[in-house]
């Protein structure tokens, strides 16, 4: 009785749920790159409803955790501007970037200050 517990225990936990999908938000443009940090992170789902809200941390990096596994839509906020993107939540342990651009922010060209721009606490 002990040994099934413990299995229903395991497969509870290892089924449906991603329980630690780590993702990092950059930005680029042309051949350069920064991270997007300190920025507002929700996360919507299928029915476009919010799942998940966070933030990014100096680095760029946001851990989406406990969600099931499935296709959703991230939406990233700062500066007042917004984007969205695809995701997919798998269960994965492999670290994943997701990239955004000028267009995407609706920019022409790069601010004078990138960094600045995206890490507003420098």
């Amino acid at each position: 009785m002990k040994y099934a517990t413990i299995l229903i225990l395991y497969l509870l936990l290892v089924t449906g749920k991603a329980w630690a999908d780590n993702f990092q938000i950059a930005f680029w443009q042309g051949n350069s790159s920064s991270y997007v940090a300190y920025s507002s992170v929700r996360l919507y789902d299928a029915a476009n409803r919010q799942v998940f809200t966070g933030s990014t941390d100096k680095f760029g990096r946001v851990i989406i955790s406990n969600i099931n596994n499935g296709n959703y839509r991230i939406e990233i906020s700062f500066r007042n501007k917004t984007c969205r993107k695809a995701i997919a939540i798998d269960h994965s342990t492999n670290f994943k970037v997701i990239n955004f651009t000028s267009s995407d922010l609706g920019f022409n060209s790069l601010p004078s200050s990138l960094h600045q721009l995206l890490d507003p606490c420098s």
